[in-house]
């Protein structure tokens, strides 16, 4: 992740508690990368609430069970799998009443886009399930990216401060709590949603550059065609950030494997193949790191 999110800023909450129940509402801009970058900017183990779909496949699902993810079905997938749902909320109930912290991306949708859409009910009766719980608190989180379509860049994920049943649920009706509940976090998630920037000055050294260069010509012959089968097989949806930091987080290895064996058939030895090759990461971190900083400085004088 550091390689593909060079600037990771984390606003963690305050007065939260975890090994309490908690309910973490998030905004939903980059698909499955969300829940990876929230996951990492907590302690403990999260549970999460994902699309339907993407568990149609028996191995999908044996994969994402082992991540500690659950679908939710919509009617748009087949009311046929609406039903599970039920599973699902029990599921989430179980975590919950078990002092364990749940995700739920509240809007229902991801558009690759910071502007909140209409809030989705499913956070709320979950929330109004769980109401009972002692200890029990709702706890807005934003995420937001510099880009939806590029490694090296810098996203910020803010904590806003926790929300005790007693503040959003008020008597018996359902409905108007669920509603209540929708109205209540909506303007302190979008507070959270805050694109990242920088004001630096220094422009990129010569030095640098040649270094980008250098490392981009090294990683050419696996990154670009990657990233173009990866454009390829999701155009048109919001999968492409994440399924590019999947990819590199399974075949990046790989690639190093064989530079490392290249190198020594060539007969540079054990020790200068490992770290020659150990190089090529190293500078494409460092490459990454100062260009964010650069691009970012440009943006600034820019605007």
């Amino acid at each position: 992740m550091r390689w593909f999110v060079p600037s990771l800023t984390i606003r963690p909450a305050k007065n939260w508690q975890p090994g309490k129940p908690t309910l973490l509402v998030a905004n939903h801009p980059d698909s499955f990368l969300d829940a990876v970058i929230i996951a990492m900017a907590c302690k403990g183990p999260i549970h999460f609430l994902a699309r339907g779909d993407v568990f149609t496949k028996p191995w999908h699902r044996k994969l994402l069970r082992l991540l500690n993810m659950y679908p939710v079905y919509r009617i748009r997938e087949g009311r046929e799998h609406v039903h599970l749902n039920r599973t699902t909320f029990r599921h989430s109930h179980n975590v919950l009443a078990n002092n364990g912290t749940l995700l739920i991306f509240i809007e229902g949708i991801c558009l690759n886009t910071h502007e909140l859409q209409p809030f989705k009910k499913g956070a709320a009766r979950i929330a109004l399930e769980a109401a009972a719980l002692p200890g029990c608190s709702f706890l807005p989180v934003g995420i937001a990216y510099s880009s939806f379509s590029r490694i090296g860049k810098a996203v910020t994920v803010i904590f806003s401060e926790p929300i005790f049943p007693q503040q959003v649920f008020d008597g018996d009706e359902e409905q108007a709590n669920l509603a209540r509940f929708n109205r209540i976090l909506f303007p302190k998630l979008e507070a959270c949603i805050q694109i990242p920037s920088a004001n630096l000055t220094s422009a990129p050294s010569t030095l640098l550059q040649l270094l980008y260069w250098i490392t981009t010509a090294l990683h050419f012959p696996f990154y670009v065609p990657l990233r173009s089968k990866i454009a390829s097989l999701t155009r048109g949806t919001v999968f492409y950030d994440s399924m590019l930091f999947a990819a590199l987080l399974f075949l990046y290895p790989i690639y190093l494997s064989l530079i490392w064996m290249l190198l020594f058939v060539l007969g540079a030895g054990a020790i200068l193949s490992t770290i020659l090759t150990a190089g090529l990461p190293a500078s494409a971190l460092y490459v990454l790191s100062s260009r964010l900083v650069a691009k970012s400085n440009q943006q600034a004088v820019s605007s």
